[in-house]
């Protein structure tokens, strides 16, 4: 067999094919995945800090736990 049998379209100048367009596709389909991952990722640690520091907050006014104030927490 001869290597241009072996060969895609794109290694002989036909950058338009299906299989470039499918190859376009497929990278910015994995840089969104990646960006999108990442976003979460930041996302739930904004998150958990906001609601770390929330609770910090109701600690130091004195309203951690609506059971805890009314005395009818089991201990």
């Amino acid at each position: 067999m001869r290597m241009a049998q072996l060969a895609c379209g794109v290694c002989f100048g036909n950058s338009d094919s299906a299989m470039a367009h499918g190859a376009r596709l497929s990278v910015l389909f994995l840089l969104v995945l990646t960006y999108l991952v990442i976003g979460g990722g930041v996302a739930a640690f904004f998150h958990a800090r906001s609601r770390a520091r929330a609770g910090n907050h109701r600690a130091q006014m004195g309203s951690l736990d609506p059971m805890e104030r009314s005395g009818s927490a089991d201990a």
